[in-house]
């Protein structure tokens, strides 16, 4: 079985939407595509829902920033040659809600990383449903961050 990358990577992690030692967040599993691309694959809890079969907006945007974040790092890892993903935090992100996403179905969130100016890498990303419909859509700035540098 693959190991997704946050689990290869950072297993300590506690963010919401990502972080493998969260067990109360929303534990989502990036996989590569190639060298700036990652997708995950993701199933809702009723306690996600903004109500019956639809996916609360703010979990939505949180599935793009996480695995937009991810997909930041997995490119600048690989364009770089370091040996795992640096730490990035978001500096923007926009979200375009385009349908409901549905909460009773699988999920898959695609990122890919499309320029870099320096520690900057823009990345877009999308939300699909099971039948390739586009539910939301994304664009977000991500920067190249020091672990430790919240003071």
């Amino acid at each position: 079985m693959e190991v997704s990358i946050q689990d290869k990577f950072y297993p300590e992690n506690r963010c919401f939407g990502c972080g493998p030692a969260n067990s109360k967040g929303l534990q989502i599993k990036s996989f590569p595509i190639d060298k700036r691309s990652i997708k995950a694959e993701w199933y809702a809890r009723k306690e996600h829902e903004a109500w019956q079969g639809v996916l609360n907006g703010g979990i939505v945007c949180t599935l793009l920033d996480c695995n937009g974040n991810w997909c930041a790092a997995w490119f600048v890892m690989n364009e770089d040659n370091l040996s795992k993903p640096p730490n990035t935090v978001t500096a923007e992100i926009k979200v375009k809600l385009l349908k409901p996403t549905p909460s009773n179905e699988k999920i898959i969130i695609i990122n890919r990383a499309t320029e870099r100016k320096g520690r900057k890498i823009k990345v877009e990303g999308e939300i699909q449903r099971e039948d390739g419909k586009i539910t939301a859509k994304m664009e977000g700035i991500f920067v190249v961050v020091e672990k430790g540098f919240v003071r």
